[in-house]
């Protein structure tokens, strides 16, 4: 994918990598929503970053940067990131818990009929391509304004990624280890 348009970037100090924040608007949501990539400055740096990313507070702490914003040529690769298969979310939440849910929970508020969960299920997707984001069922298009000579990113060795709601909410947190291109 290749786009000529602003984007803001930093460089997070305490983060061996340069963050690129897409931002993206969805007509029937009043959140802002952005694509967040932390491109290691090295090409195999992307364990080094995970690492970096694991210590309490250092995605928030990227995410929260102070970014500016600056027009580039920027090239990504098209990706398509799915669950497979599908993940049992029963454990989990047991683990978290919530072992009534399963077992007779009190669900009346939610309906007047007799309601009862017997099983979770979790699948993700997230697609990247020319047109934007789709994450579930949710699209996205890039927008933004041109202003100075833009530079050039390509983001062409293994990256860290997250698609975030209203800049601090990660909603789907991934990475791609074998950027391929179309």
């Amino acid at each position: 994918m290749y786009r000529k348009s602003p984007f803001y970037l930093t460089d997070p100090g305490e983060l061996d990598c340069m963050a690129i924040k897409l931002p993206f608007r969805r007509s029937d949501s009043q959140s802002e929503w952005a694509l967040l990539i932390l491109l290691p400055h090295e090409r195999a740096g992307l364990p080094k970053l995970i690492s970096q990313l694991r210590a309490p507070g250092q995605l928030a702490s990227a995410m929260g940067s102070k970014f500016h914003m600056e027009s580039a040529h920027f090239y990504l690769p098209k990706f398509k990131l799915a669950d497979e298969p599908m993940i049992d979310l029963k454990p989990i939440l047991h683990e978290c818990g919530m072992k009534k849910l399963f077992g007779g929970g009190d669900l009346s508020r939610l309906s007047q009929s007799c309601l009862s969960v017997t099983d979770a299920y979790h699948k993700a997707v997230l697609e990247l391509d020319e047109e934007g984001v789709t994450a579930a069922a949710a699209t996205f298009f890039t927008q933004g304004l041109s202003t100075r000579l833009p530079r050039t990113i390509s983001v062409d060795h293994p990256f860290f990624f997250t698609l975030l709601c209203d800049s601090a909410v990660p909603v789907f947190v991934g990475h791609v280890v074998a950027p391929k291109w179309a």
